[in-house]
């Protein structure tokens, strides 16, 4: 699925890329929690990746922990591969069970959600910030409440594999 155009040099040129070729991300399951409909993971990354992988952009996502506080966090980075420019953003993760299942479960949903972030796209309804700022509106994913990201920062850093 190459392209026949040149690859576009340095990471934001290829996000752009990206992100004109991205189709519209659909609803697949049902969050049984919840009852709403949600994009899984699975799609986000079989649809996003290929497209990641043709411009040059690799995409990482480490859970880990947070330098100041100490809390849970997953790191998503995107990684010019040519030009070892890259971009992250940690998200907090907050595990409803103190259990490896509840960790599971909190990385997956930081993982869906960190990745359509930083990749500019959506897949949720939106609810005009009702429920992120205790309005009467659920938000379609029921857990907007308590949710903290950091905006990506562009770094000078060239990264090795």
């Amino acid at each position: 699925m190459a392209s026949a155009a040149a690859k576009p040099k340095g990471l934001y040129p290829a996000l752009l890329a990206v992100q004109a070729a991205a189709p519209d991300l659909h609803k697949d399951a049902t969050n049984p929690h919840y009852k709403s409909k949600v994009v899984t993971l699975d799609t986000v990354l079989g649809t996003v990746r290929p497209l990641l992988n043709e411009h040059g952009v690799i995409v990482a996502q480490l859970p880990g922990y947070d330098k100041e506080t100490g809390q849970p966090v997953l790191q998503t980075r995107l990684i010019h591969a040519e030009s070892g420019e890259s971009i992250e953003a940690e998200m907090l993760l907050f595990a409803q069970k103190q259990d490896p299942q509840g960790q599971g479960s909190a990385i997956t949903y930081a993982r869906r959600y960190a990745l359509l972030s930083i990749l500019g796209l959506t897949a949720d309804e939106d609810d005009d910030g009702n429920a992120a700022s205790g309005g009467k509106a659920k938000a379609s994913n029921g857990r907007a409440q308590g949710i903290t990201a950091r905006r990506p920062q562009p770094t000078e850093d060239a990264v090795t594999p």
